[in-house]
Order: C-alpha cells, then sequence, then structure tokens
C-alpha cells in the first residue's frame, strides 16, 4: 500500500498571499483553521482554501476552483508565484523525497526525488508523472482531500467518468 505525507509547502504570490509564507505539516492529521482578526466570530477570509488550493497547484497545476492559471497570481504583491510542496511517499516500507515546485510569471514545474530532478521535457508530462507519483488524479485529489467545497460533487452522485 501507499501513502502520501505531506511535509512542508511555500507559497509566495498565490491568490491571497504575498510575501513567501512556510507551513510545516505535523506528524498525523493536520487542521487547517483560521481567525479573522477584522470580523471577530467570523472565519471567512483567513486563507484556508488558500492552503488547499496551493497543494492543488502544486500538483496538478490548478487551484481549486474554477480560476484561469494566471488568476493565481496575487495581483497586489505583484512579482513571481510560486508554490513548492514537499512530501514523502511510503510504499513496502520504503520512504522517498519527493519536492515538487510550481509558478506562473514565469511558469514552470519541476519535480525532484530525493534531491535529482526527475521532471520532463514539458509541464503536463511532469503533472502526469506527479499523479503517477502520489497514485491519483485532480478529480480524486478533489474529492478526497478536498470533499466539503460547495463547487465540488459528491463522488458517489458523480458519474463514472469523473470518478477516474
Amino acid at each position: 500500500m501507499k501513502s502520501v505525507h505531506f511535509k512542508t509547502i511555500d507559497i509566495t504570490n498565490f491568490l491571497f498571499v504575498g510575501k513567501t509564507q512556510h507551513i510545516d505539516f505535523s506528524d498525523g492529521i493536520t487542521a487547517i483553521f483560521g481567525i479573522n482578526h477584522d470580523k471577530s466570530n467570523d472565519t471567512n477570509g483567513v486563507g484556508k482554501s488558500t492552503i488547499l488550493s496551493a497543494v492543488c497547484f502544486a500538483l496538478y497545476g490548478d487551484p481549486i476552483k474554477n480560476i484561469k492559471r494566471e488568476e493565481v497570481v496575487n495581483r497586489i504583491a505583484g512579482g513571481k508565484c510560486e508554490v513548492k510542496l514537499d512530501f514523502d511517499v511510503v510504499e513496502n516500507g520504503k520512504t522517498i523525497e519527493y519536492s515538487v515546485s510550481r509558478g506562473v510569471k514565469p511558469s514552470f514545474c519541476k519535480l525532484s526525488r530525493d534531491g535529482e530532478d526527475i521532471s520532463l521535457s514539458g509541464m503536463p508530462e511532469t503533472t502526469k508523472r506527479i499523479g503517477e507519483v502520489i497514485g491519483t488524479s485532480l478529480v480524486m485529489f478533489k474529492n478526497t482531500c478536498l470533499m466539503s467545497l460547495e463547487d465540488n460533487i459528491p463522488f458517489a452522485r458523480q458519474k463514472a467518468a469523473e470518478k477516474d
């Protein structure tokens, strides 16, 4: 059996994040919650979905919501948009370290295994390889990790072709 363990993510100029934010995912279950300091008792608009969207963007080149790739760049901060995700894949008792960096302006995608660049000739090919490494498609990732978002259709209600 294969398992994927996210270790860290660095988010720069992505959606509502300006300067680089480093998040260290602890062992076990990670809960993402936030406090809106401008509105008491309100947790909207504090970046919870942005973090999950950054993970999805790093792996698949798409944020969670249906927005264009160029729209992920933080317009206020400007500059290069980049998300770097470090994770381990454990299979048959063996752990392999991976790192994926993806950005816009300029567009790029880089995949490393145990420190060695294993990117392919283009971003679509490298994205496909990332999906093979973690063992899931974009649709399955959204359905298993991000089910609470209002624009996702529950897995049981999807057509067979959508469940790939």
